[in-house]
């Protein structure tokens, strides 16, 4: 459907989109379509972490969660950068400016994804070792993954071809389904095993090009040019920020006690993705919805900002109930109790996950608000904060130690996003809000 959809050449790229909007929309509201979308994703992901953990030995699956940490930490760049400012945008003004937002994209992504392949080459010329190299390769795959994901949903959501987004995700089950069917019949290596993966994705995403839609190569820089003038500094904030809190007691964990408690620490990481992946979804509808539900006023935005908190709250108290009664045995039926030791971990990263999703509508009134400069001074702190516990905890508490610092940090950087948009949230007073062409600049 999304090949018949895409690929046909078109006029325009409103022409196109309304096509696809039409023959995607209906069905399903769209949060039930979009749930389905990341439950999809969810449950590749799932396969993709339960064939690495069963086929490979803790040291390269290790090697994958530092990976996965290393390229979500990277890919909030990218987010920060354009991809919520897309979602929060008027169709109106992402449609007439798709053109150089698809080529901002494209110079983004494939700058990354190439320096980080040459990096990976480089290393591997130099005969480094494979340790390394594992780390470079499985960074370089999960950014393709979720790099490209992550702006796929973005346009199809801001133009309601929800169903467009769920397809995108079935073929991505496919890539992983089969990729572990190969695997099975195949001794494939860990590196060859990410490439593979790497790849597939990359040809997933040229659906992009069956929008007969030409990338404007100088709207895109000076787009990027202007994101990077109003963004830039706070994006390199909450990079760090995000960083010091999901990287950095990772890196810590695996310098200090090595990586067989890393594969643990990521191992209960892994199963609360489901999680994480569908507040997400749920994000990507309530960002794309928030200016037009909020009528273009504070008031509105504080009234869908608390419906939205205490849905995400409720969903995140269920899942800790549910995880809590079932965790053993799910990770029995996963991993076959090669990860037992670390069961109560699983909760942890629950309660983490459900803190990243209260994190997110708070996102969206920062970044609504132009308050992105003053929340990633903040951030910052969370950063510093995990970095001070992880140094000093990892060492005598291996994992657990990582975990506090993770938590801990998730916790304070909750905090200070609230302390940052306290007048809004917690006040009355009724303003207009910034215009799509102001998002972005700091109106202390």
């Amino acid at each position: 459907m999304l090949g018949e959809l895409c690929l046909r050449r078109r006029p325009s790229l409103g022409h196109g989109i309304a096509r696809l909007s039409a023959a995607t929309s209906g069905g399903l509201a769209p949060r039930l379509q979009l749930l389905l979308d990341q439950a999809i994703f969810s449950i590749a992901n799932f396969v993709l972490t339960t064939v690495l953990a069963r086929h490979y030995p803790a040291a390269q699956f290790g090697a994958y969660g530092v990976g996965l940490a290393a390229a979500l930490m990277i890919q909030s760049i990218q987010r920060n950068l354009y991809i919520v400012s897309l979602s929060l945008m008027s169709e109106r003004v992402a449609l007439r400016s798709f053109a150089g937002i698809l080529a901002k994209h494209l110079v983004v992504t494939g700058g990354a994804v190439g320096l980080l392949a040459l990096a990976t080459l480089a290393f591997s010329l130099a005969h480094q070792p494979q340790a390394t190299i594992d780390v470079l390769v499985a960074t370089l795959s999960c950014m393709v993954v979720y790099f490209q994901a992550d702006f796929d949903r973005a346009v199809l959501v801001k133009h309601g071809a929800y169903r467009g987004a769920v397809l995108l995700s079935v073929v991505y089950l496919g890539i992983v389904l089969s990729l572990s069917l190969v695997l099975q019949r195949v001794e494939l290596g860990f590196s060859a095993f990410m490439v593979l993966l790497a790849l597939a994705c990359l040809c997933k995403g040229a659906w992009l090009f069956g929008l007969a839609v030409a990338p404007r190569w100088r709207w895109g820089f000076r787009f990027l040019a202007r994101d990077w003038r109003h963004y830039g500094v706070p994006t390199l904030l909450s990079a760090a920020a995000t960083a010091g809190y999901t990287y950095v007691p990772v890196m810590v964990l695996a310098a200090t006690r090595g990586p067989a408690e890393v594969a643990g620490l990521m191992a209960m990481r892994s199963l609360t993705m489901p999680l994480n992946l569908v507040l997400r979804s749920l994000d990507a509808v309530d960002k794309n919805k928030l200016r037009a539900l909020s009528g273009g006023t504070t008031t509105g935005v504080r009234r869908v900002f608390w419906r939205t908190v205490l849905s995400y709250a409720a969903l995140g108290v269920a899942a800790l109930v549910v995880l809590a009664l079932i965790a053993h045995p799910l990770i029995g039926i996963v991993y076959r109790d090669r990860y037992a030791a670390y069961t109560g971990l699983l909760l942890c990263w629950c309660a983490y996950c459900g803190l990243l999703g209260l994190m997110q509508p708070l996102q969206s009134v920062v970044f609504i608000t132009g308050r992105q400069m003053a929340a990633t001074r903040l951030s910052t702190i969370s950063g510093v904060a995990a970095a001070v516990i992880a140094f000093a905890t990892c060492r005598s508490f291996g994992a657990a130690g990582a975990m506090t610092a993770t938590l801990g940090a998730a916790a304070l950087n909750v905090a200070l996003a609230a302390y940052v948009v306290r007048s809004l949230i917690f006040g009355s007073k009724e303003q207009p809000l910034p215009s799509d062409r102001r998002m972005g600049r700091d109106v202390l």
